[in-house]
């Protein structure tokens, strides 16, 4: 009976313990081998097949973990750290890839993918993703500071959590990013490219929290990164940051009342630009020569966009300086083209075989988009390439703003009837203020969601379409008067 009741007990529980103890290895092994997967596959520093390992034209990002060159973690940070920051890392990863999953849905007026609906399913928003990888990253930031607190927090960390901080957003968040990138900053020598990389990024933090004048000095500095490229030349980051800089330089000054400082700080912005527009040369042999007309084609094209946005901002001031319509209008134009050049040549819709070394002058509704099914897509040299597919996705959607900017602009001033001296019907005005209003809503998009995907404020958007309807309506009104009266 006893040896009856041992086998029977052997029976019901032995079962369940072997497959408690079979789920416990499955969920240790697992555990285990998804941290080595991160470590060692996930968190490497991705190289494309296209693109060179030097990385010459300063394409790739490679976010450092504190693992430095190789990728990872650092060893000495301790077993529960790197785990901590191995998940900050996922969490992180996962809510870019929601972002961009959801731009691209809204751009194309379409529903996510199941991949995004998965992710969406586990996470619950790209916000929430955000905050999982902020405390993932906060704590690991805690336990090596309560563990080692004679050892300083490594930099590429705090970088980190200050970038994921302002992907958060929040006042309080922006406040812990603006002190951590600070921290970081100072401790680099003044003229590199990084510290003057962080010195630009502190600008624009200061500056949304309404300290204008140490956001133009953040900015001052950052104009002064040295060359150090080959022969003392700028390397091609070095440029791209100096543009930038620029940019919102003469975005703040646009807005201020010394309109004589605006103008002659973008009259030296054109000129920079152009002068780096002008260097053709290539700077690397290591790579194919598609590789390397791909990364310097995308470069060109990112320093004309920037072009056309210093023209928006230049053709703004001579205005507001001169009222000299017709300069504007002309400024304003080009802009538009410029804008609409680089949008055709990255989502390859132009008719040229080569990219434009200088600022382009597009022949025949150059300012005109592509059908709406090309107007979202980067072509496929940019979109199968890992390191370009960011930063190209990125400038077609600025690109494609620049350009509905110029031309609803162009169409105000059209309305206006300033440049005729005479009835509007008359002189055309009308026709070319309509036509400028359909082309700005056509580059923001068939919907309003996809105008937004561009970041354009739906006000904005709101008001170029009511513009076009009222004119619209009054160009109606007035051949109807015409006619009556003939």
């Amino acid at each position: 009976m006893g040896n009856d009741l041992k086998r029977v007990g052997m029976l019901v529980v032995l079962p369940p313990l072997l497959v408690a103890s079979y789920i416990a290895a499955c969920g240790v092994f697992g555990f285990v081998g998804s941290q080595i997967w991160l470590e060692y596959f996930a968190m490497r520093p991705g190289h494309d097949r296209h693109a060179s390992t030097s990385d010459d034209w300063g394409w790739e990002v490679n976010e450092d973990w504190s693992g430095g060159e190789k990728g990872g973690t650092d060893p000495s940070l301790g077993m529960l750290a790197r785990i901590a920051i191995r998940s900050a890392w996922l969490f992180s990863t996962w809510a870019g890839q929601m972002g961009e999953q959801n731009v691209y849905s809204r751009s194309n007026n379409s529903s996510s993918s199941s991949n995004s609906y998965i992710q969406n399913a586990l996470l619950g928003s790209t916000d929430r993703a955000h905050t999982l990888a902020e405390q993932s990253l906060a704590w690991a930031l805690e336990y090596m500071d309560r563990q080692h607190p004679e050892r300083p927090i490594p930099n590429s960390l705090l970088l980190r959590h200050a970038d994921i901080l302002e992907h958060i957003a929040t006042p309080d968040a922006l406040n812990g990013a603006r002190r951590e990138i600070f921290t970081v900053y100072r401790e680099l020598p003044r003229g590199g490219y990084e510290r003057s990389k962080l010195a630009f990024k502190l600008g624009g933090l200061y500056l949304a929290e309404g300290i204008k004048g140490e956001a133009i000095r953040l900015w001052k500095e950052a104009l002064s990164v040295q060359p150090t490229g080959q022969g003392q030349t700028y390397t091609p980051a070095e440029e791209r940051l100096i543009a930038d800089t620029y940019l919102q330089l003469s975005a703040i000054y646009s807005t201020e009342s010394n309109l004589d400082q605006a103008a002659d700080l973008q009259h030296t912005a054109s000129e920079k630009i152009t002068s780096f527009l002008h260097r053709t040369s290539p700077r690397s042999t290591d790579n194919t020569k598609s590789s390397r007309n791909s990364e310097e084609s995308l470069h060109t094209l990112y320093l004309i966009h920037r072009a056309a946005v210093l023209s928006i901002h230049a053709a703004e001031v001579s205005y507001a300086q001169s009222r000299d319509v017709q300069s504007t209008l002309l400024q304003l134009e080009a802009a538009a083209e410029q804008a609409g050049a680089v949008t055709r040549i990255l989502t390859a819709n132009d008719q040229a075989t080569s990219t434009p070394t200088q600022s382009p002058s597009p022949q025949g509704g150059a300012s005109s988009p592509p059908t709406q099914t090309n107007i979202t897509q980067i072509s496929s040299e940019y979109n199968g390439s890992g390191v370009l597919k960011a930063p190209a996705s990125s400038l077609l959607r600025d690109a494609r703003r620049a350009a509905m900017q110029a031309l609803a602009l162009e169409g105000l001033l059209l309305e206006s009837g300033a440049a005729a001296g005479g009835p509007l019907l008359q002189s055309g005005s009308h026709l070319r203020a309509l036509e400028a209003y359909r082309q700005a809503l056509e580059w923001a998009g068939t919907t309003l969601k996809a105008a937004q995907a561009l970041g354009v404020p739906e006000q904005e958007i709101l008001h170029v379409r009511m513009r076009a309807e009222v004119l619209q309506r009054k160009m109606m009104k007035e051949r109807m008067v015409s006619g009556l009266g003939s």
